[in-house]
């Protein structure tokens, strides 16, 4: 409904609307095209930016989701206040907010694909996408109709304001809320922080629907990986290990190769893994670390603290299988750490 709100002062403003002569028929015409052209380009911008670390919208669906709501919400408000701008700068607002309004459904689009992985739970992912769809178009009419009805109510653009006040409240009131309810089986960072907290702390497993009630997803907030784990740096250069041979004496025992290295430094635990660790060896060496934080009461002994780590992990694997958990994916590493190479053991 916003849309079409915006839609129509946007009309007004470009000289399509109020204008007779075809001049300024044809001006305004060209003026919608170019907007069009330049938004869609910074689209294409934005989509290869964010192609070098795609998995984000598949760690952290909800998050981007909410981050599409905001923008399409924004670049709505950009054009709902383009009568007021200078005429010389309609152009360039109104191609900014075409970008606001492609980026929001760009990734509107990419999150929702993994939100609607988890509502498939018996493999319907089809089925699962054509409610979706069928849904969106119903949500669609109904807004255009809202936003047919009501606008010959709003005189000016300051009622138009007003307008948009209201339907953009709703829409990420709604967009909220709904995302609230969607339990995600996959481990991201703050999933599994989560749950090991919980098990560390309280000696209980949470489930994906618990977990889904305490996630933080609002987007514009502190990062999440900055100020909850403060403690723990993942995907961590040799160099916090001592250097190449100090971390080749922590990943090797009895000639066997360890999926990943732990040392603490100066209060912060470093963790990284081997080229080819499996799902379960990640969740492992998170435990290891979580163990190392939570449980451990004297100094730190790598391979005290692995031993008796590892005895307890296998029944917490367990225990996440019983919950619901899919332990098959897990997204937790930065996209910029590194991994260790091991070739053989000298």
């Amino acid at each position: 409904a916003s849309m079409v709100l915006s839609t129509q002062t946007l009309l007004l403003a470009i000289g399509v609307v109020g204008q007779e002569t075809s001049a300024s028929i044809m001006a305004g015409a060209l003026n919608w095209v170019l907007k069009d052209g330049i938004g869609q380009l910074g689209g294409i911008v934005f989509a290869s930016f964010m192609g070098r670390s795609t998995s984000q919208f598949d760690a952290n669906p909800k998050y981007w989701r909410m981050v599409a709501a905001f923008s399409l919400d924004a670049a709505t408000l950009l054009e709902i206040t383009s009568p007021l701008i200078p005429s010389s700068f309609v152009l360039p607002v109104a191609s900014i907010a075409n970008i606001g309004k492609n980026i929001g459904f760009l990734t509107a689009s990419a999150s929702r694909a993994a939100l609607h992985q988890a509502l498939a739970k018996t493999g319907n992912l089809g089925d699962v996408t054509a409610k979706s769809g069928s849904q969106s178009m119903a949500a669609s009419l109904f807004g255009t109709a809202l936003g047919i009805g009501i606008t010959p109510l709003l005189a000016d653009v300051n009622h138009f304001l007003m307008g948009y006040a209201f339907l953009s409240l709703m829409h990420q009131v709604f967009n909220f809320l709904s995302l609230k309810t969607v339990p995600l089986a996959h481990f991201n960072t703050e999933r599994l922080d989560l749950v090991l907290k919980a098990h560390m702390s309280e000696d209980k497993i949470l489930s994906p629907a618990d977990a889904a009630i305490e996630e933080v997803f609002f987007p514009f907030t502190p990062s999440y990986d900055n100020s909850s784990r403060h403690w723990l740096k993942i995907g961590s250069t040799v160099e916090m290990f001592g250097g190449p041979e100090a971390c080749k004496r922590v990943l090797f025992k009895d000639n066997d190769v360890k999926p990943y290295a732990l040392a603490k430094n100066k209060n912060i635990c470093h963790l990284v893994f081997v080229t080819d660790a499996t799902s379960s060896q990640i969740i492992q060496g998170m435990y290891h670390a979580y163990w190392l934080q939570y449980k451990q009461k004297n100094g730190f002994c790598y391979e005290k603290n692995y031993d008796e780590a590892y005895r307890h992990f296998d029944k917490f694997m367990l225990e996440l299988i019983e919950k619901g958990w899919d332990l098959t994916t897990i997204r937790i590493e930065p996209f910029n750490s590194v991994r260790l190479t091991v070739s053989k053991i000298e």
